[in-house]
């Protein structure tokens, strides 16, 4: 299940998980923006200004806005790295292949920002910015936890998100990129009996299922099971972006 876009056959394409099929395509490339923008540091975020724009073009937009402007100097003498310039000079002249030859070729991770951003484009055998989309739904739910509980240790251990406090283990956050409808709750049966199974296994005191909120899935839903009375487990809606409605 990926989630992104990337260079196929000459074209530029994007890759959205089934999960998001309902909503309009730039309410998904919103999605994509919203977890990748938590994944990466804060200089190399992208934002989606224009939503006719696709994810290929928001990006190479966010690389363009890096050249310096006409009646600046057109780069510091301090900044100016032979190699990283003639990466530059390569996507300007926009033959993606010529990019991507050169920028595998690189023996480093470029310095500058604009030449940076161009090699983690291109810098591969299928060019373009993709991800696992199970693992950013995992990532995204882990910095916004992580955000909010500084004072405790939260920290990620195969598929889950542990948040401690004083050497125990308080809450265990598994996120799953799965639909889910309260008025069908055998549609996550399995997932619920793995999260009873991690209970007794594990020393986390509670744990919450996380999935992405739609209309059928708005509040937290408790789950009780009387072999499991002193645990505790809940389904939790989570918003990855608040401006993006359903459209189904």
């Amino acid at each position: 299940m990926c989630f992104g876009f990337e260079l196929k056959n000459g074209s530029w394409v994007e890759q959205n998980p089934s999960i998001f099929k309902h909503l309009k395509l730039h309410q998904r490339r919103m999605l994509f923006l919203a977890q990748y923008n938590w994944y990466v540091d804060a200089s190399e975020r992208v934002y989606l200004k224009n939503k006719n724009l696709s994810l290929q073009e928001v990006f190479f937009q966010s690389i363009l806005t890096l050249l310096p402007k006409p009646l600046s100097p057109a780069i510091k003498p301090k900044e100016f790295i032979p190699k990283e310039a003639v990466l530059i000079r390569l996507f300007l002249n926009g033959d993606p292949k010529k990019v991507q030859e050169y920028a595998i070729c690189l023996a480093y991770i470029p310095k500058t920002e604009m030449a940076r951003r161009i090699y983690r484009v291109f810098a591969k055998d299928i060019p373009g910015i993709v991800f696992d989309a199970r693992s950013l739904f995992l990532h995204f739910v882990y910095e916004k936890i992580a955000n909010r509980n500084k004072d405790k240790i939260v920290y990620i251990k195969n598929d889950e998100i542990l948040i401690e406090s004083d050497g125990k283990v308080l809450l265990s956050v598994v996120p799953y990129l799965k639909e889910v409808n309260k008025d069908n709750p055998m549609g996550i049966k399995d997932e619920i009996n793995r999260a009873w199974q991690r209970l007794k296994e594990s020393r986390a005191q509670a744990l919450y299922l996380v999935f992405p909120r739609n209309e059928n899935f708005t509040r937290h839903i408790e789950v009780r099971n009387c072999e499991h009375q002193r645990a505790r487990l809940k389904l939790v809606p989570y918003t990855i972006l608040h401006s993006v409605k359903e459209n189904r």
